[in-house]
C-alpha cells in the first residue's frame, strides 16, 4: 500500500501528491479509484501500486 495526500481545487478536481509529485484528477476520477466521499475536501488515502498509476503517477 502507498499513501497519497489530497486537496479538492477551487475547480473541483483533486490535486494528490505522492512522494515527490503532484497531480490533479479529476473528481469523478478520483473517487472511483480511491473511494473516497465526495464531501471530502482533503487528507490522505491508501493505494495500491497500480492505483497510482491509474491516477497518473509514475510508480517504481
Amino acid at each position: 500500500m502507498h499513501i497519497i495526500s489530497y486537496y479538492k481545487h477551487p475547480t473541483g478536481n483533486y490535486v494528490a501528491k505522492y512522494n515527490s509529485q503532484s497531480i490533479m484528477v479529476l473528481q469523478t476520477v478520483f473517487r472511483r479509484i480511491t473511494g473516497v466521499s465526495p464531501a471530502s475536501v482533503s487528507g490522505w488515502t491508501e493505494v495500491e501500486k497500480q492505483e497510482l498509476s491509474q491516477l497518473g503517477f509514475i510508480a517504481n
